[in-house]
């Protein structure tokens, strides 16, 4: 059973997250404003940690996506107690990844992903 939210609800969860990329938060999640963003079901951990411990390995080192906020939303997931939803939505630059707890009150981390920055490090 897929689970929706509403664009504005994720907005108002996500808004004191301080994960920014070089697309606004309001401009990717409002994008398509009258569109329901699906969120997956509770899960422990909601993404794949093996997944993002790479990809936070691979922007340390310089490659890869640029990625504001991969490092705590990496301890984030390693260290939930409970199952937890993500939700994904992307700009046209910019891709947010949201991990929100189950009863979709609030959002616990999240990353920007954003194209390669060339001749720049984390």
């Amino acid at each position: 059973m897929t689970t929706w939210i509403e664009p504005s609800d994720l907005l108002a969860l996500v808004a004191g997250l301080r994960v920014r990329g070089a697309e606004a938060v309001t401009d990717v999640v409002m994008r398509r404003p009258t569109e329901l963003i699906p969120v997956t079901e509770p899960a422990l951990p909601p993404l794949d940690i093996a997944t993002y411990e790479v990809r936070l390995e691979r922007w340390q080192q310089g490659e890869g996506p640029h990625l504001t906020g991969i490092e705590d939303l990496v301890a984030a997931l390693r260290t939930l107690r409970e199952p937890a939803r993500a939700a994904c939505v992307s700009g046209k630059v910019t891709t947010y990844a949201y991990v929100l707890d189950s009863a979709l009150t609030r959002a616990i981390a999240a990353v920007a992903i954003d194209p390669p920055m060339t001749g720049t490090g984390p």
